[in-house]
């Protein structure tokens, strides 16, 4: 683990405090839909780097509900949708943590950064039946694989920023291949790390249900998101 990565650490852990961000996510008809929480350290360091770092699964756990916990409180009066990041070694906490099981708008993002276990499909069998919607994040990146998506059959598949990046850069190959798998589930498709609005009905005709990006807006504390008239919230034309 770096030096930066494991300052940021384990000021979380000592402090129980990170930063949490939000960044929107629209329906590809311009409708509202809701918003990602992500994780920011006090020290700067990126926050992919922190999670994939962190190999201990207690640490992990603590990382992850202090996080989660963090997300929820600051998003309360934010409107729609609110999806959480959660590691794979984590899941299995989750059926224990009845202040968040409890909360119907979460959407749960399984991480790409750690293999799931065993109590981890048997956490989120608990949590399908229990109707909680379980989304695989960042389709196509390291853990986030076809196979991954076999074992959580999740509502909610989210592409990657790289596989949306080769798809704007001519290379559509994969993009094309995980909206055929995602469909074979019936899941809904979100679409990360859109840069450019035009992208967006191109996207449309690949099969894709919903975007995120900084074209669409980047991710901002929710005292900033709160100032928005949320009653009539939709987003301007894309092109």
């Amino acid at each position: 683990m770096s030096a930066c990565a494991r300052e940021a650490l384990n000021h979380a852990l000592t402090t129980h405090k990170v930063r949490s961000v939000f960044q929107p996510i629209w329906n590809v008809d311009g409708q509202w839909l809701g918003f990602e929480a992500l994780t920011r350290f006090w020290n700067g360091c990126p926050p992919d780097q922190v999670f994939s770092a962190v190999t201990d699964a207690k640490e992990l756990e603590a990382l992850d509900a202090i996080a989660i916990t963090q997300a929820i409180e600051r998003a309360s009066r934010l409107p729609g949708k609110l999806f959480v990041n959660i590691s794979a070694l984590s899941t299995a906490q989750i059926p224990l943590w009845s202040r968040y099981t409890e909360n119907e708008r979460i959407i749960w993002e399984i991480t790409e950064t750690h293999p799931l276990t065993e109590d981890g499909i048997k956490a989120i069998s608990w949590l399908k039946d229990h109707g909680h919607v379980l989304a695989l994040d960042d389709a196509g990146i390291q853990f986030s694989t076809k196979q991954r998506l076999e074992a959580l059959r999740p509502q909610i598949v989210k592409l990657s920023l790289s596989i949306v990046h080769e798809w704007a850069n001519g290379l559509p190959d994969s993009l094309r291949q995980w909206v055929k798998w995602a469909k074979l589930h019936g899941a809904l498709i979100i679409a990360e790390g859109i840069e450019a609005r035009e992208w967006i009905h191109k996207l449309q005709d690949e099969g894709v249900h919903a975007v995120q990006g900084f074209a669409l807006g980047r991710p901002e504390e929710a005292e900033t998101w709160e100032q928005h008239d949320f009653t009539t919230l939709t987003l301007p034309r894309f092109s």
